[in-house]
């Protein structure tokens, strides 16, 4: 569909197509009937056939164009549109979603990880498999509902729920299965590596939107979720650390892995945060019970990494 986009870009407007899937824009409404006629002169030469009943018009609701080109094409009009698995919203400037992401497959999938038996960590890989690049594929143009996330959140400590004590601190467990298995890291990380792999693609390749912040959707949401932010040319993503200094990430040069303990400890910080035992005193004042030190709670924000907690993990046969 190359030679056909080259075609009707002849128009003015700009072109998109994958496959079979053909797409065409412009605010001008000149361009847009001049780039329908060019595309049915493009069907007629190859003998192709437009379906009107696979084809429809979206814009804004309400918007002029809407009738217009309804009048002009005859084609159904929508204020949602979906291109390749993905489903955008014209009357809002969010990130479009997965189309057909189907959140009871994925619960499906999690309730069976818990039941079939295996070792833990063989549960941490199939959840790595199984579960976690249905929310991921399309890292850096979609986005995953907050209630999506916090949900398989719940169900990844169901997992192993079993194999620990009931009032496990949840930022332990975090530990020691790896923060890769979090569905909010996971989704967040995918998200990182897409703006690398577009910062470093060949500057031969050009593509409408520039740098990969404009380029990519949900590029400011997540840097803006995560309190970063990136320089105006794109090479580096910035942070404030803990004591206020600006740490730089340049992007396609430094190594990955120091983002990704950067999003780690992002993560840490909220974990220990959110524990009940720090976030709420429960220390019992009467004298006549048993009770421990009364200690403060570490100051916010820490980072603990309890490698001790994970190394006697690992070392005493409990990941069975």
């Amino acid at each position: 569909m190359n030679m056909w986009g080259r075609h009707v870009a002849g128009s003015g407007a700009r072109t998109l197509s994958f496959v079979d899937d053909r797409t065409f824009w412009s605010s001008d409404f000149a361009q847009l009937e001049a780039a329908k006629t060019r595309s049915e002169e493009f069907d007629r030469l190859f003998q192709f056939k437009c379906s009107p009943a696979k084809s429809h018009i979206a814009c804004a609701s309400g918007a002029a164009s809407g009738e217009f080109a309804t009048n002009l094409f005859g084609y159904t009009v929508s204020s949602t549109m979906t291109l390749i698995a993905l489903s955008y919203n014209l009357d809002d400037r969010c990130p479009p979603v997965l189309a057909k992401f189907n959140l009871a497959k994925v619960q499906t999938r999690m309730r069976y990880i818990k039941v079939v038996p295996g070792y833990f960590y063989h549960k941490v890989m199939h959840i790595r498999r199984l579960v976690l690049p249905m929310l991921c594929w399309a890292a850096g143009f979609s986005v995953i509902p907050k209630e999506v996330w916090q949900n398989l959140r719940k169900q990844v400590y169901s997992v192993f729920e079993a194999k620990l004590l009931h009032d496990t601190a949840k930022c332990i467990l975090h530990e020691i299965m790896g923060w890769t298995v979090d569905p909010h890291f996971a989704i967040v990380w995918s998200h990182l590596c897409a703006f690398i792999r577009v910062q470093c693609r060949d500057p031969g390749f050009q593509v409408v939107g520039g740098q990969w912040y404009n380029l990519l959707p949900a590029a400011q949401t997540i840097l803006q979720e995560l309190g970063w932010w990136h320089s105006d040319d794109g090479c580096f993503i910035l942070r404030a650390d803990h004591s206020g200094a600006t740490r730089h990430f340049e992007l396609g040069v430094d190594n990955p892995c120091v983002l990704q303990e950067w999003l780690a400890d992002w993560h840490r910080a909220r974990a220990v945060r959110n524990c009940t035992r720090i976030g709420k005193r429960l220390h019992r004042d009467d004298d006549s019970l048993a009770v421990g030190l009364d200690l403060p709670s570490p100051p916010d924000p820490s980072l603990c990494l309890f490698a001790g907690h994970v190394a006697t993990w690992k070392a005493t046969g409990s990941i069975h």
